[in-house]
């Protein structure tokens, strides 16, 4: 038969891309490992870490500027001193990521347990 190549018009004709087979065998074992452990344990489990850094991280000096009741898992606060907080938790080595100068974001899941947390609070006490 004769194939001839036929650009397609427009933007489109500049876009070049292959299925990401890795991408979608890594969604498919993610996607089962979540199920298998269950969306609302996740849950229950991610939010009593969250509960946890907002119930003792004021009483160390940082002001927390996510509301307590909110369901993301995550959780940023106010520093005083954003570059001693950094060295801290590097020192312990917790990873944090800084945010706006002297915001401090955290994001626990379901990887994290509660001996992270008190790692986290002991490196920023």
């Amino acid at each position: 038969p004769d194939v001839r190549f036929r650009p397609t018009e427009g933007p489109a004709r500049y876009e070049v891309s292959y299925p990401s087979y890795e991408g979608a065998l890594c969604a498919q074992y993610s996607l089962r490992y979540i199920l298998d452990l269950g969306v609302d344990h996740i849950r229950t489990h991610v939010r009593t870490l969250t509960d946890r850094l907002h119930e003792e991280l004021p009483s160390l000096g940082y002001r927390s500027i996510t509301p307590a009741e909110n369901e993301s898992p995550i959780v940023a606060f106010e520093t005083p001193d954003p570059t001693a907080a950094m060295e801290k938790t590097r020192a312990a080595g917790v990873h944090v990521a800084m945010r706006f100068g002297n915001k401090i974001r955290l994001s626990p899941s379901v990887f994290n347990n509660q001996h992270d947390i008190t790692r986290l609070l002991e490196a920023l006490s």
